[in-house]
């Protein structure tokens, strides 16, 4: 249902009686926050006859929707604290494949691994940090030396890839455990995954080992002989799942195992903590995806916006909101906003794996730019964007944002940009039901608006 499309400008003139229409405005807000009256009731106990103010309430404004596909998120080391490997399928969705690149450090300088060294194993360490999917699933874990460097003090995003050699140290498959313990040594380390990256090619472990003075003397010589490695799962065709890891931790490292003409139980290891580059790298796998989520966010039909919605992380989807008509409401004359409520129902009534805690809501302006809505300067709490479970519904309160929109009339209004919170490294995806859904039964996409007549 399409709303009439209206709107007040206010004046710009501040003059006694504005200033006396603020005051109540002000007042009838107040109220608005204690109350649980109908609008239309507010304000009829206490003012007299001739000066009831005219309270309305609409649910009715014209919203357009599409959901589309998002280019890039950033995903270097200032943006996302934890690495991801792994792959899932979403029946929705479509495939997500997850990988990382990463540096590694010497621990001291001018390590000398003595005369006639011998590779006996490299092993690749790495510490989890959560899971998201099936943790029964089969995992295939490819493992490749980097030809390029990466930078620390430089931006990348989840698009970005660095050339790699052909060698793969891994092709490991298992099933992630990161709640059980695991014998190192002489320790037992709880919630770690151990790789074996001369199972397959000693070849990287002997080029550690065959290191030279030059090569070894600091960390900067050490990044030139040796890259990094890139570590990335092989698509899946059912179930799956994503593994997040802490590269920071202690916990993870690179540990050669060799003997010398000295010694036979040697090790030396390699950290990523301190200042070293790490990028995750997403691709998305939408031909997998269902059909009518393809023809929206692939082939672009905006129209079917109407109906479903989409968000995903890992630089999957975002949906695209418009208010076109909302100035329109100046045709009625003098008002005030005293609510402004974007409610976004959810289509799915079970989660895939979860529901996200959270929503993201951003302006649109002019060309690429993005920025903050005012109403978000007000406290998260205030703004909104949380999922209320009870209703399966994320809502925004954008008072000031509309309000600002009557007030200026050359204020941009192109619309906001949704997507979920934290997705750089969230793979959390939602299903929204659009502003007219295929059943009169679902509820729809709606922008709330609580406003005061004032003339």
């Amino acid at each position: 249902m399409h709303m009439t499309n209206f709107m007040i400008k206010l004046s710009e003139k501040i003059n006694l009686k504005t200033l006396k229409r603020v005051a109540v405005l002000f007042f009838i807000t107040s109220l608005l926050s204690s109350c649980y009256k109908s609008p239309k009731q507010l304000g009829a106990e206490i003012l007299p006859e001739n000066s009831k103010l005219k309270i309305f309430y609409s649910d009715t404004t014209t919203v357009f929707a599409h959901s589309e596909k998002i280019d890039s998120v950033r995903t270097d080391v200032a943006a996302a604290k934890e690495n991801i490997a792994g792959s899932i399928k979403d029946p929705v969705f479509g495939i997500t494949t997850a990988g990382f690149y990463t540096q590694f450090l010497m621990t001291s300088n001018g390590h000398d691994f003595g005369e006639n060294p011998v590779l006996d194993s490299l092993v690749l360490q790495l510490r989890y940090s959560k899971t998201f999917g099936d943790t029964n699933s089969l995992v295939t874990l490819h493992t490749y030396e980097m030809k390029e460097p990466i930078y620390y003090d430089t931006i990348y995003y989840s698009d970005f890839t660095v050339p790699v050699y052909g060698n793969d140290y891994s092709n490991y498959q298992f099933k992630p455990r990161p709640h059980d313990s695991i014998p190192v040594g002489k320790d037992t380390i709880k919630g770690i995954l151990r790789i074996n990256l001369t199972d397959i090619y000693p070849d990287l472990g002997n080029k550690i080992i065959g290191a030279g003075q030059d090569d070894l003397q600091d960390n900067d010589h050490f990044l030139e002989y040796f890259k990094g490695l890139y570590v990335v799962a092989e698509p899946v065709t059912e179930g799956g799942v994503l593994m997040f890891f802490d590269l920071s931790s202690h916990y993870s490292n690179l540990t050669v195992y060799y003997r010398n003409a000295e010694d036979d139980s040697l090790k030396y290891t390699f950290v990523m903590s301190g200042k070293t580059a790490r990028i995750n790298h997403f691709e998305h796998d939408f031909s997998k995806a269902s059909q009518e989520f393809q023809q929206q966010v692939v082939n672009g039909d905006t129209t079917l916006g109407d109906k479903l919605l989409y968000v995903q992380g890992l630089g999957g989807v975002k949906t695209v909101l418009t208010i076109p008509f909302i100035r329109n409401y100046a045709k009625l004359g003098t008002i005030g906003i005293n609510e402004a409520i974007l409610e976004l129902p959810g289509f799915d009534t079970e989660p895939f794996y979860q529901f996200p805690d959270k929503m993201a809501l951003i302006q649109r302006l002019e060309g690429n730019e993005v920025g903050l809505l005012i109403d978000q300067f007000e406290g998260e709490h205030y703004f909104g964007g949380f999922y209320n479970a009870s209703r399966n519904v994320y809502e925004f309160r954008i008072t000031r944002y509309i309000q600002s929109l009557l007030l200026d009339s050359t204020a941009v209004n192109n619309g906001f940009y949704l997507f979920v919170n934290g997705g750089t490294a969230n793979p959390q995806r939602f299903v929204f039901n659009g502003p007219h859904p295929a059943s009169d039964t679902l509820n729809a996409l709606r922008l709330k608006i609580v406003y005061t007549d004032t003339d």
